[in-house]
């Protein structure tokens, strides 16, 4: 997911599932009930470069980054 802005939902981004990866990139994660969720082993990546902020939680950590090259 890339340059995306994520805004004024009950929960931003959310996996599910060890077989479930979400590569981010360039996004604005604001103003959700949730930022980010993650069950059942789900990997949220980041390369780095993501806004997360003024959620009312911004919920669970990002479990793996990416160096942009």
């Amino acid at each position: 997911m890339e340059d995306c802005m994520v805004t004024d939902n009950r929960i931003g981004i959310s996996g599910n599932g060890t077989s479930t990866t979400i590569l981010l990139s360039r996004n604005t994660i604001v103003n959700n009930d949730e930022g980010l969720q993650r069950f059942n082993g789900a990997s949220l990546v980041s390369f780095g470069d993501n806004k997360l902020g003024l959620n009312t939680s911004d919920g669970a950590s990002f479990n793996g980054f990416i160096a942009p090259r």
